[in-house]
């Protein structure tokens, strides 16, 4: 773990990608009275959102502040799943793989990019690996209460993300197998118990709130239709499996190697055991089903991952002769360079920045640099900084675009539940979600309108053009626009409107 955390330190330093500036406005919207789906739009489980709600409580300033508390609760999530990593590796009968485990994982965490980390996948991971090894820790008399407690981490899993929970199911097989026979249904009611638990509590607790018809709603009228963006058929389906996993497989060759000569490469009586590959292809299926192959889908098959790499890199030492402490310093070397290898300008810009030869500014260049593609981070801070100087507190702000962490950053909030605009402009959404949208903020106008160009996200969207064209193409929202606010400033990609006072 400790090693996990040197090797996560510059991670520290990211700024929020855009899907994490979703989950923190959200997120703050609930720590300060508000409730997802009803008053902050977006698809996922709650469970992402309530976590972000508890580090926003911690915090007054729900921008900077926030960020950086962020980043250090996702390193000790990393190091927690490292520490459980190890610990599996232990339990499968491979001790001398289990600080590789936790380094291997540390590293392909952090070759994830600043938009992979502090997703609902990636804090997921803990849950499911925390009933795994569960799963590995009870015997044929104890099987059945483990079932369950593993069963409910699992559905804590699954509140954060539906898919994260698939390669928990070997191991759950697994252990029903080991059970006798006659106990076997038993278990089998457990895990479903234990998994249904956390789901059904979910359920209620949006009951309760008012909110579960808000998130039918964004299922029904968003999710659904959005699946179907990526493949139109089984076959553009398989030739999408093939492309995205062979090109991802491509980017982590050295521990993709290492994790195949651990699954085929042994001798029968050396290779991985059977679970941990089932574990492996449970992780891809729950990317493949997907079939969007965004960058943190594949959180979910780096466990895995990270545990074969750690076994082949074991066995290649072992191969080579190298004595049981020679053998740890050849693996954990073989991981500093695969990440310095991979990182390695992170390493060292983070580091520049730390004894202060390097500024913040010229780091967050790093990520998105201004005029330079479709988000970019130092943007979001000048306009942000420009409407924190130039509204009130409480002035309400419309950003149309997909850029949430301005409202975060400068600390103010729009007249409506949609704060970006792709769920009123999606061509498969609801026409009651425009109309709501339009009576917003006709009736609570915004202080200050920022339009972005340059944010085309197709993939989100299912539109090709940005969101100034997407204003200019929707008559109603143009007209109102034109009546009512002026041109004030252009920063970036941001065109700032001042309403006109009557």
């Amino acid at each position: 773990m400790l090693l996990a955390a040197v090797l996560l330190l510059p991670s520290l330093l990211y700024p929020f990608g855009r899907d994490q500036a979703v989950f923190a406005y959200v997120g703050s919207v609930i720590s300060r009275g508000g409730m997802p789906y009803r008053d902050a739009w977006d698809l996922k489980p709650p469970g992402i959102y309530l976590a972000y709600a508890a580090l926003a409580s911690l915090t007054p300033n729900h921008g900077m502040a926030f960020m950086h508390l962020l980043r250090v609760a996702d390193l000790v999530i990393a190091l927690g799943v490292g520490g459980l990593l190890a610990a599996i590796a232990r339990r499968c009968g491979h001790p001398d793989a289990a600080t590789a485990a936790a380094g291997w994982y540390a590293c392909l965490y952090l070759q994830g990019g600043y938009w992979g980390l502090a997703q609902a996948e990636s804090w997921a991971n803990l849950w499911v690996l925390g009933a795994i090894l569960l799963c590995l820790s009870g015997n044929e008399r104890t099987t059945g209460r483990i079932l369950f407690a593993a069963g409910v981490l699992g559905g804590i899993g699954a509140i954060l993300k539906f898919t994260t929970v698939l390669p928990l199911f070997p191991f759950m097989l697994w252990s029903i197998r080991k059970q006798e026979l006659r106990a076997r249904p038993g278990g089998v009611a457990g895990a479903v118990l234990g998994i249904s638990l956390p789901l059904i509590g979910a359920t209620m607790w949006m009951a309760a709130a008012g909110i579960l018809p808000a998130y039918v709603e964004v299922q029904r009228g968003f999710v659904a239709p959005y699946t179907r963006l990526s493949a139109s058929d089984p076959i553009q389906h398989l030739e999408h499996v093939v492309r995205y996993s062979g090109q991802w497989l491509a980017s982590l060759w050295l521990p993709g190697a290492l994790a195949l000569w651990a699954a085929v490469g042994l001798p029968k009586e050396h290779r991985a055991p059977r679970r941990l590959l089932a574990m492996l292809g449970c992780g891809l299926f729950a990317v493949w089903i997907q079939d969007k192959y965004f960058g943190y889908h594949w959180q979910t098959v780096l466990p895995a991952v990270a545990l074969l790499a750690a076994l082949g890199s074991v066995n290649v030492c072992r191969r080579l002769g190298l004595s049981a402490v020679r053998t740890q310093v050849a693996c954990l070397s073989l991981i500093v360079l695969w990440a310095g290898g991979t990182q390695g300008s992170y390493y060292r810009d983070a580091s520049r920045v730390a004894l202060g030869t390097l500024s913040y500014p010229q780091w967050l260049q790093r990520f998105g640099r201004p005029a330079g593609g479709d988000n970019s981070f130092l943007a979001n801070t000048w306009a942000a900084d420009y409407v924190r100087r130039h509204t009130h507190l409480g002035d309400g702000v419309l950003v149309w675009g997909f850029e949430p962490a301005i409202y975060l950053l400068s600390d103010r909030r729009p007249p409506t539940r949609f704060f970006f605009n792709v769920p009123v402009t999606s061509p498969f959404v609801p026409d009651a979600w425009r109309r709501e949208f339009l009576q917003d903020v006709q009736s609570n106008p915004p202080a200050l309108l920022l339009t972005v160009r340059n944010d085309a996200v197709p993939w989100a969207s299912g539109r090709s053009d940005d969101s100034r064209m997407q204003l200019n193409n929707w008559r109603e929202l143009r007209q109102w626009v034109d009546q009512n606010y002026l041109l004030e400033r252009q920063i970036e990609d941001f065109s700032v409107y001042r309403r006109i006072k009557r």
